[in-house]
């Protein structure tokens, strides 16, 4: 009997050891956008293309555009294909040095639409209560003193929203708080011990309520990037030690963070201005705490064979754990849809990490 039992336990370990291979696993594709391709006529070589946002309560991809005239475009994330309306109201959507820049969701349906304001210039939050609805005016500073708008991220839900925002140059962030579900914010400017350099991108730490990630956008395809995590007091934030620099991943900028149902914390990497003509420029998913890379796409981000140029390092990344699926904006070269392997998407294979 003790023979049988120890013979069920090793069958049993290689079953899981087969399931669960050593990563880094493919993620494969799904559909892939070409600037200036036929798939979406509007996506072109036009640094117009900077964000994205998976909206879950419909099952839609929206990504704002802003040539040849505003626009938020709705997407099938499931073919790329345009949806009924095509596009999100954008009545009254107007000033600011880029009029309309990126879209956030948060789990309860709610849009905020931000434009960029660089100093003198108008600094707008739009609220829209879901995507049939008309854009309000919740919040719009004339004359603002520094960068605002390259990077925005929600967090919250009801009546308690924050977003939490970034501008190129900009060596601080600023939180927007609403207390009344979005219809107005008030500003918090919130000075860091370690500044931001160039673009930064920011997004909430999902595992604290008083905390983000942030990481410098690559202003060349051989920079190297890497994601630091701050702390929220009052007025100011403090660059965690503790977690150091993690990730210094080369080329990169925008990224995804979210916490698997396994509570592993995995983000989404997509790059920033990589040299142009370059190619094989994967989308990545890494594991945070153990820094070890569990999924790249099957095939490279670029244009097509060769990578258009990006100077501005804008792009996205945007995971969904629901349906397994990363989607990756890479500015002037392609916007793409990509399956997440099981493995990842739950967090509980055996990734050897420990």
């Amino acid at each position: 009997m003790k023979k049988l039992t120890l013979t069920l336990a090793a069958v049993g370990a290689a079953v899981a050891a087969a399931s669960y291979a050593a990563p880094p696993y493919t993620m494969t594709q799904i559909w892939k956008a070409d600037a200036g391709g036929s798939l979406l006529a509007w996506f072109l070589n036009d640094n117009n293309t900077r964000g994205l946002c998976y909206y879950e309560p419909s099952d839609t991809l929206l990504v704002p555009d802003r040539g040849p005239a505003n626009a938020v475009y709705r997407l099938d994330p499931a073919t790329a294909a345009a949806k009924t309306p095509n596009a999100l109201n954008v009545t009254g959507v107007s000033l600011g040095t880029i009029q309309l820049n990126l879209i956030n969701a948060t789990s309860d349906g709610k849009l905020f639409l931000t434009n960029v304001a660089a100093a003198t210039s108008t600094f707008k939050i739009y609220y829209y209560a879901n995507e049939t609805a008309a854009p309000v005016t919740a919040y719009s500073e004339a004359n603002v003193s520094v960068r605002y708008g390259d990077s925005v991220d929600v967090k919250g839900s009801g009546s308690n929203i924050e977003l939490l925002v970034s501008g190129s140059g900009n060596p601080n962030v600023a939180v927007f708080t609403s207390t009344d579900g979005g219809a107005t914010f008030t500003k918090q400017d919130i000075t860091l011990n370690t500044a931001l350099v160039g673009t930064t991108y920011v997004k909430w730490d999902p595992q604290a309520s008083d905390a983000f990630y942030a990481r410098k956008a690559a202003s060349t395809g051989t920079e190297t990037s890497a994601l630091k995590r701050y702390t929220i007091s009052g007025t100011a934030g403090t660059s965690d030690t503790v977690f150091g620099a993690k990730l210094p991943l080369a080329g990169v900028g925008a990224f995804d963070v979210k916490v698997t149902p396994g509570s592993h914390l995995i983000v989404a990497n997509t790059f920033a201005n990589a040299t142009a003509g370059a190619s094989n420029l994967k989308g990545t998913v890494y594991h945070v705490a153990s820094q070890t890379l569990l999924a790249e796409t099957a095939a490279g981000l670029e244009a097509g064979s060769a990578a258009n140029t990006n100077l501005n390092g804008s792009g996205a990344a945007a995971i969904d754990l629901t349906n397994k699926r990363v989607f990756f904006l890479y500015t002037n070269n392609s916007i793409s849809a990509w399956n997440l392997p099981n493995e990842v998407a739950s967090g509980v294979g055996d990734w050897n990490l420990y």
